[in-house]
């Protein structure tokens, strides 16, 4: 349930690290380890099998932007989205943390420019196999 429409939030590092605490809250209560009980983050992780919620909802991200620029030019999704990238003046001062510059961020950091995201996103195929 707390995941529900993950996709679409902006996630700052900040509130990536609730996310992870919270997770890793629910983990210790659901096995009965108790605060003396002393375990690392990673153990934690490990001995549970899962994944950092933040990660899983960087992929949905990565999944939602490929979905986004594949929809056809006359849906609202799409058309927002173009909207967005259109180039204006932006006002001063720093701007704020988008949705849009995360998976920008993101697309960066994985080794790839923003152009070639968007000629890969075409192929669904490849898009997936770049995330994995």
């Amino acid at each position: 349930i707390f995941m529900y429409n993950a996709a679409l939030w902006t996630v700052t590092d900040t509130i990536a690290e609730k996310i992870e605490s919270f997770q890793r809250k629910l983990l210790r209560h659901t096995l009965s380890i108790k605060y003396s009980r002393v375990i690392t983050n990673i153990e934690l992780l490990q001995i549970t099998k899962q994944t950092p919620w933040s990660a899983i909802i960087a992929k949905q991200r990565m999944q939602w932007y490929g979905h986004c620029k594949r929809l056809p030019e006359d849906s609202p999704a799409k058309q927002a989205l173009a909207e967005y990238e259109r180039q204006v003046q932006k006002p001063r001062g720093r701007p704020a943390m988008t949705w849009l510059e995360i998976v920008k961020k993101q697309i960066i950091n994985r080794g790839l420019s923003i152009e070639e995201a968007k000629l890969l996103t075409e192929d669904r195929v490849g898009w997936r196999r770049f995330l994995n």
